[in-house]
């Protein structure tokens, strides 16, 4: 409404200007009394006035057309997501800045008064403010922090339109030095004689007719002013909506992340109350057990425990699928389970397997949960002088290492079923027995190890793994786990780790 009655209030000036033009020519035209020589020497000075006046409104123009394009540019800007066509966008607005300077000092060389050149160059620093607010704007546009370039927006705004309002008040000064110019010239004509009134009136009528044009093309500029300035108000609504949109998904998104985040160390904690004590690890004298287990920075859900029996040693293996609190209740659900069954039920490891998975299921339906584990169960007996382990479940394969430096890798696909994805596995669960020498080593792990990668996205591999074991065979089960994870370590370098690294090594050493 304020842009709409700026732009009537200047074309009534403009409307009063006309009139009182043509009325001062008309009142020149016929009370002219000067002679004919005096006439021509006043009509190469009013040439040379009408001269400088044009050339002042050319740059005017220009200057005008400048701010105008200038504040269309600042509209594809706001309304621009590529970089790349913001980066052109400001070299075109640092163009038109150019040629605004260059009208500036073009109209600066017209004979203007102190006060004309004090106007521009008050303009040229309010287009130095607002080109600097167009340059926050660009380094602003594309951050999450969109909601601060918002009053930059405005501002740039706001200058624009002082400097183009500082343009028609420059017009408006313009006009009146043409009025004063007449008025000037009226006193010299005066002096002519009658010869010269039918001139005087035909100069009039073609002045009538210039400024007709001019005033023409003055409100055809203020009309596409008027409109620049609707879009870049309704361009400065839509930006408020998208901002205010932006933050409320930001909002949005900082609340899952601490709840994620909460469920993450909850995963953690869990992962930790359930493994085995040191004191656990050492309750078989014939084997040495070493572990490790270090979660990744999103909790995978590696599972594996060490439960002395009467029945022998049973040691388990697991990796739940996905991250987070889910995972973690169902890791503390597996341990429960098989404690359990070990206490109450079979001692057979395919019946414990079969009644775990039977329990998982049931609990995962009724919390609506897609998760399940790979899981391999193992029993450890010794008797007459011979050990050996049983194995049963699907996870990774075991890995043997005989004490004569012989590598066996058991396959562990045929043995079982993922834990709690269909409600009975007993006709998928098998079992293989494996016999243990002394100095004999079996490796348990999860993927994490195997799928470590480093910073070329080179996997660990099992066949690393597998040398890693037989090179240092005939150590303890503590310093076989100790180089394993260095040896893993030293392959990932810098790289993130994004599963968990869980290990188990077993070696019979009676």
């Amino acid at each position: 409404m304020q842009n709409s009655n700026t732009s009537s209030l200047v074309n009534r000036q403009i409307a009063l200007i006309l009139f009182g033009f043509i009325l001062v020519m008309s009142i020149v035209g016929v009370a002219s009394k000067v002679g004919i020589s005096s006439l021509s020497t006043n009509n190469q000075r009013f040439e040379k006035t009408v001269h400088r006046n044009n050339e002042q409104y050319k740059q005017l123009v220009v200057m005008s057309d400048a701010i105008r394009d200038r504040m269309l540019i600042v509209y594809d800007i706001v309304h621009s997501n590529d970089i790349f066509e913001i980066d052109e966008l400001a070299a075109k607005s640092n163009e038109k800045v150019r040629v605004f300077l260059a009208a500036r000092d073009k109209l600066s060389k017209l004979g203007l008064t102190d006060e004309q050149m004090q106007q521009l160059d008050e303009q040229r620093k309010l287009l130095v403010k607002a080109q600097t607010i167009l340059n926050s704007i660009i380094e602003q546009s594309l951050n999450e922090q969109a909601l601060d370039s918002l009053s930059n927006i405005q501002d740039a705004r706001q200058a624009n339109t002082v400097v183009l309002q500082s343009l028609l008040d420059m017009q408006n000064y313009q006009n009146s030095q043409a009025k004063q110019e007449l008025e000037n010239a009226k006193e010299l004509t005066r002096e002519s004689g009658d010869s010269i009134f039918l001139l005087a009136i035909a100069a009039v009528l073609l002045s009538a007719i210039v400024v007709g044009i001019i005033i023409r093309h003055m409100r055809t500029q203020g009309q596409a002013l008027d409109t620049a300035l609707r879009q870049l108000e309704d361009n400065n609504q839509q930006l408020e909506a998208r901002v205010k949109t932006r933050t409320e998904e930001l909002l949005t998104m900082k609340a899952d992340n601490m709840r994620m985040t909460a469920e993450l160390d909850v995963g953690r904690q869990i992962q930790s109350i359930i493994l085995p004590t040191a004191q656990e690890l050492c309750n078989e004298p014939s084997l040495d057990i070493a572990a490790f287990m270090e979660p990744a920075d999103e909790v995978g859900g590696d599972y594996y425990d060490v439960l002395k029996h009467d029945n022998g040693t049973y040691i388990c293996i697991g990796d739940v699928t996905g991250h987070g609190l889910e995972s973690g209740v169902l890791m503390l659900m597996t341990q429960s389970s098989v404690r359990s069954q070990l206490e109450h039920s079979s001692k057979d490891i395919t019946t414990i397997l079969s009644r775990v998975n039977e329990t998982l299921y049931k609990n995962l339906q009724r919390m609506k949960s897609d998760k399940h584990l790979t899981l391999s169960l193992l029993n450890y007996k010794q008797a007459n002088g011979h050990a050996e382990l049983q194995l049963c479940g699907q996870h990774e394969s075991m890995i043997i290492v005989r004490s004569n430096g012989s590598i066996e890798e058991i396959d562990t696909d045929a043995l079982g079923f993922p834990a709690g994805l269909v409600e009975s596995i007993e006709e998928y669960v098998a079992k293989t027995t494996v016999p243990l020498m002394k100095d004999d080593v079996a490796v348990l792990y999860t993927d994490g190890i195997t799928e470590a990668a480093d910073m070329k996205h080179n996997l660990y591999g099992i066949e690393r793994l597998k040398n890693v074991i037989s090179t240092n065979r005939q150590a303890s089960a503590e310093h076989i786990k100790n180089n394993i994870i260095e040896s893993v370590k030293q392959h990932i370098d810098k790289q993130t780790v994004f599963d968990d690294l869980t290990l188990v090594v077993l070696k019979q050493v009676a």
